[in-house]
């Protein structure tokens, strides 16, 4: 994907997906495909969210009042 190969993405990297429709599974696929350690993936459909899941992504689940990007400073320890 365009996109992936664009990014400055190195393999053992650590990646980020927000939107988990058709396109952004796809994203997630090729991330892991060019050798993503980890993909966190950030979605409000459970149905979006559990097929991310099955490709591999770490779904994003902020906790009361914290924000997406929050809860994923929060996984990563602040990275």
């Amino acid at each position: 994907v365009y996109a992936v190969r664009q990014s400055s993405l190195k393999a053992g990297d650590t990646a980020v997906v927000f939107g988990l429709g058709p396109i952004g599974l796809l994203i997630v696929e090729a991330l892991r495909a060019a050798g993503a350690s980890k993909i966190y993936a950030v979605e409000l459909s459970p149905e979006r969210q559990a097929k991310a899941e099955e490709l591999g992504a770490i779904v994003v689940r902020p906790e009361e009042g914290e924000t997406a990007v929050e809860a994923i400073h929060r996984l990563t320890n602040g990275g």
